[in-house]
């Protein structure tokens, strides 16, 4: 029974979060004919560039402490007292560390070193409490409030872009002044309706927890900049080696991987939750070996049907100047199969509070990729970039695989393995065959495996809408 209210809560929560994850790609669509129609490419390439570098040091800034709360609030999850010790505790640490930092970039304003100056500082600011917060909102169980701040987060980004941007022309001041307000109203939304959760005291201060907060956050830092060299190292090497134009090819190819990494991520968020929340049941290895199960089901019937719609996809969203691009997609999709099958593992080692594990394997994947791409570019080109994201990410799956098992037992269904692994197989080959019988088949196999392998979930998921329906 505990195990089925588990996945339950573990579904709901995945519905729950994906909710702003879906309005997010629409809003991101209606904003760029605002954006590109009055900004300027080169303040425009100037924002995406600080706000790429803000997902980098921001972590770094809060020393991962985000995680950290999250993690050991819900092991408190009901406990005010405990989870207002936790809060003042990171508090303690972040708080001065923030100042210190904002002051740093007030001074480079006043030197006219950082872009949009103030708008930048702001934004800074609100992501790092937006960071913060909404670890907190997670962390004590209120997803429906996360979701609801997140979406008004997004919707508003709309309407100040709009505002700012298309009515006021102020640029790129104006989009990094809507995205500073957006995230500000998002955190006013969950701050007033958890306020009556927490209390903050000083004599809640303790020298031990925040050492032991550090101690267990800290590490994640490196997991968080190996990831970032693994995501921005193809680029940077193909861009020296091979041109611009290259790096817009290889752009293009990952553009699916993006989006479907996307839906990754809102599942590690509603899983890390779960799986510190049940770590101390008796049936926990079972429970994570059948969420196991259903994950790989999933994100292998997703894999199988993008790889076989790919070819209709580019035909209708790509222009011929890329068609290069669609010959390294199924590669990049079977390497997105293995860093989402990775990334399960990671709140399994943060419900054991093992986090130098976490680092320590995706430190090896980021230098497997580095070393690869720059021993195979000058031979084989953009293939150096495909094949060292699918060789590192197939690496740190079959690491913490292997690694877990000091943690928990996961016992792996190998007949659903080796069909799924031969589904990729079949619809990659199937998809370099390149005409249109094999596409028509591609897309056949690829829908009836999809439902054959989720038939059990697709049969609950209908049964449960049966039942809410008969109740109404």
């Amino acid at each position: 029974m505990a195990t089925n209210n588990r996945k339950a809560n573990l579904i709901k929560n995945t519905i729950l979060l994906s909710i702003n994850r879906f309005i997010s790609p629409l809003v991101a669509f209606l904003l760029l004919p605002v954006y590109t129609n009055n900004i300027s490419a080169e303040e425009y390439g100037m924002t995406d560039i600080l706000q790429s570098y803000a997902a980098l040091l921001i972590p770094i800034i809060l020393i991962r402490l985000d995680i950290g709360m999250f993690r050991y609030i819900v092991e408190r999850r009901g406990d005010k007292e405990a989870v207002s010790r936790i809060i003042t505790n990171v508090l303690a640490v972040t708080v001065p560390l923030i100042v210190l930092v904002s002051a740093a970039m007030a001074v480079a304003i006043i030197f006219n070193v950082i872009p949009f100056q103030i708008a930048t500082l702001f934004y800074f600011v609100s992501l790092i409490a937006n960071d913060l917060i909404s670890a907190l909102v997670r962390g004590i169980g209120k997803n429906a409030l996360f979701a609801i701040a997140s979406t008004a987060d997004i919707v508003f980004k709309l309407v100040f872009g709009v505002v700012f941007v298309a009515c006021f022309k102020m640029g790129g001041f104006g989009l990094m002044l809507s995205l500073g307000l957006s995230s500000t109203i998002s955190n006013l939304i969950s701050i007033i309706n958890i306020r009556k959760n927490i209390s903050i005291k000083r004599n809640y201060l303790s020298k031990p927890l925040k050492k032991e907060l550090v101690k267990f956050s800290a590490p994640m830092i490196v997991e968080g900049i190996s990831f970032w060299i693994v995501n921005t190292s193809d680029r940077t090497v193909i861009s020296l080696v091979l041109g611009t134009a290259a790096n817009g090819v290889y752009a293009v190819a990952n553009k699916l991987s993006n989006l479907i990494n996307s839906l990754t991520t809102i599942f590690w968020m509603s899983w890390s939750e779960q799986a510190s929340i049940a770590v101390e049941d008796k049936n926990y290895p079972s429970f994570v070996s059948e969420v196991f199960g259903s994950f790989l089901k999933i994100i292998v019937s997703v894999m199988a049907l993008t790889i076989s719609f790919v070819p209709l996809l580019f035909k209708i969203a790509v222009g011929p100047e890329f068609t290069e691009a669609k010959i390294y997609v199924p590669i990049l999709l079977i390497g997105l199969t293995f860093s989402a099958l990775s990334s399960f593992y990671g709140p399994v080692y943060l419900a054991f509070k093992k986090t130098k594990e976490i680092a320590f394997s995706t430190f090896l994947a980021s230098v497997i990729n580095l070393v690869i791409d720059l021993a195979l570019i000058w031979f084989i080109g953009i293939w150096a970039a495909v094949i060292s994201t699918l060789v590192a990410y197939l690496f740190v799956f079959l690491y913490r695989a292997i690694d877990t098992r000091k943690c928990v037992k996961i016992v792996y269904d190998k007949r659903i393995m080796i069909i799924s692994l031969t589904l990729l197989a079949t619809c990659t080959g199937l998809y370099y065959v390149g005409n249109t019988v094999t596409f028509i088949v591609n897309i056949v196999l690829a829908i009836i495996m999809s439902v054959l392998l989720n038939y059990t979930l697709i049969k609950k998921g209908i049964g449960t809408i049966r039942k809410k329906l008969h109740r109404k």
